[in-house]
């Protein structure tokens, strides 16, 4: 029987760059709000609020997506280490 191979630092990275992604979304209507007041032409400073709000529902879409995803890839690295600890113990015979 061939052997899983899972790369754990390769998922635990893919983790944290997902969560990261999650975070720079949560942050976008601070730098909207950043770029609005840096800029002195009140056009110019409308058009900025109409973009960043028309997106507001793609964006919690996303942002929902990104979640459950980093969540999956989480729990697939916490449940492969679960097993793989307990196929271990159980190989030198504790009762883990």
């Amino acid at each position: 029987m061939p052997d899983l191979d899972l790369d754990l630092a390769a998922l635990d990275q893919l983790f944290k760059d997902l969560l990261n992604v999650s975070m720079e979304f949560d942050a976008i209507s601070q730098v909207d709000q950043g770029l609005q007041e840096a800029v002195g032409d009140d056009v110019l400073k409308a058009r900025i609020h109409d973009w960043a709000n028309g997106w507001d529902d793609r964006r919690v879409e996303i942002q929902l997506s990104l979640e459950a995803l980093y969540k999956a890839v989480n729990s697939t690295h916490d449940t492969f280490v679960g097993a793989d600890t307990k196929l271990t113990e159980k190989m030198n015979g504790q009762d883990g």
